[in-house]
């Protein structure tokens, strides 16, 4: 696995600082998951993705003020997405997934959403899974101490959302590469970043020009386009095999 940029350390460890400066004892635990905890981070198309758990009694005063103090932050990527959590919904992570706060900085949606106003976040699935399995800790105790396991029925419906919402929202290169990822997850049960998720599809042959331009385009080599019908087939076709799988695990799983 790659080793994390160390300014994006220094950065989030600035950061948590200054989320406790306003938040105190209130604030429990700052994890760095996403792309910087699993590989693959390109400081142009990635996010500094952070996971903050609170105390259960954290107020709107401190839920505010840590939302300034991640808006008004300068990170060396293209932003930063930050959930903000309670210690309750972190150690039982379930649907309908209710969080404190959501802030994304990236100037293209850039956006402050209050949870008790929101029904509810589908992707903190991934995030809590990620954070418990190879989270950075910047403050508190190991992720594994503080985050409830995901079970997999959940994660496998996640990421069929996942699927569906990049063929239809984003370019081919981030469909194709989060489908690698998935099918990665859903023979291994391992999460891995989209570039180790997509080179054992690309080494059993699947497609293997649609991949490897992926991939180039994940390390900057070319500018991304919206999915060809390839790619919109590959995607298709590892979602398929995620909602049967879906369907046959028992929810206890």
């Amino acid at each position: 696995m790659e080793m994390a940029p160390s300014d994006v350390i220094q950065f989030v460890e600035a950061l948590d600082e200054k989320m406790h400066s306003v938040a105190g004892r209130s604030l429990l635990a700052t994890y760095v998951h996403g792309s910087v905890a699993l590989g693959g981070f390109s400081r142009t198309r990635s996010d500094i993705d952070i996971l903050v758990v609170v105390d259960d009694e954290a107020d709107g005063h401190i839920v505010r003020l840590l939302g300034r103090c991640v808006a008004a932050s300068q990170p060396p990527a293209r932003g930063v997405e930050l959930s903000v959590v309670t210690r309750s919904q972190a150690a039982n992570p379930i649907p309908p997934w209710l969080f404190v706060l959501h802030v994304t900085t990236d100037p293209a949606d850039a956006k402050a959403i209050v949870g008790r106003d929101h029904p509810g976040d589908p992707d903190l699935p991934m995030h809590y899974a990620v954070a418990r399995a190879a989270g950075i800790t910047v403050r508190g105790p190991a992720p594994h101490e503080v985050i409830g396991h995901v079970s997999r029925p959940a994660m496998l419906a996640h990421l069929v959302d996942e699927l569906s919402w990049g063929i239809e929202n984003a370019g081919g290169a981030y469909a194709v590469l989060n489908a690698g990822r998935a099918l990665h997850f859903l023979h291994h049960d391992e999460l891995v970043s989209k570039v180790d998720g997509a080179k054992p599809v690309l080494t059993a042959g699947a497609v293997p020009a649609l991949v490897e331009r992926a991939l180039r385009v994940q390390h900057g080599d070319l500018a991304d386009r919206p999915p060809t019908p390839a790619a919109q087939s590959f995607v298709e076709s590892a979602r398929r095999q995620l909602r049967s799988a879906s369907s046959n695990d028992h929810p206890s799983s």
